[in-house]
């Protein structure tokens, strides 16, 4: 039974060694406790345990790449020897793996229509980006339809429907009757309407 289990596993490192993922992943989570203690045992910091267990696997992963098989050493012997000279090193400060972020997500990139945050330019795979280009596009579209707007229309429409006030209050302030301000406001209406 143990001896399947070795043999087991030294196809896996050969699988591995020749690019299959799946042998590289099957090595990764078989070789999970290890790694786990290992961490435990060299890093200090609990905050510091998934940067850890991440670089660790990159640590394992270029180990299952670099590892020969007509080495007179057990896979196992390596592995262990190899992330423990890493952690030793990761202690000391001497490496580490860890991304470290040398560009802000808010950072600014000056383009044709003014500057974006980078932020803004990574998609999420639920927004649907035609819609939101079309709401753009017909936001732009009643902009300028609403620029086009005689002065006491816009006033109307402005006052109505952005302040929420009454047409009877914009009627008194203007000096003119509500029933001249309702006009206004339904043909800035309809105007506005022909653009959506």
């Amino acid at each position: 039974m143990k001896d399947d289990k070795y043999r087991a596993l030294n196809e896996w490192v050969r699988k591995a060694g020749e690019g299959d993922q799946t042998a590289r992943e099957m090595l990764l989570m078989s070789f999970k406790p290890l790694i786990l203690t290992l961490i435990n045992q060299y890093v200090y910091d609990p905050a510091d345990y998934e940067d850890a267990y991440q670089d660790a696997a990159c640590v394992f992963l270029e180990a299952v790449r670099d590892f020969e098989l007509d080495a007179q050493v057990y896979f196992q012997v390596f592995i262990r020897s190899r992330l423990t000279n890493y952690f030793k090193k990761r202690r000391e400060g001497r490496f580490d793996r860890s991304v470290t972020p040398e560009e802000s997500l808010d950072q600014e990139i000056k383009s044709e229509g003014g500057a974006i945050a980078l932020i803004e330019l990574i998609l999420d795979e639920k927004t649907d980006v035609e819609a939101l280009c079309l709401y753009k596009e017909k936001n732009r579209r009643l902009i300028q339809a609403y620029e086009k707007l005689p002065p006491r229309q816009k006033a109307a429409f402005q006052h109505f429907f952005l302040q929420k006030g009454t047409l009877a209050e914009l009627a008194k302030a203007e000096g003119v009757s509500p029933s001249v301000m309702t006009r206004a406001c339904r043909s800035a209406l309809k105007k506005l309407r022909q653009f959506v």
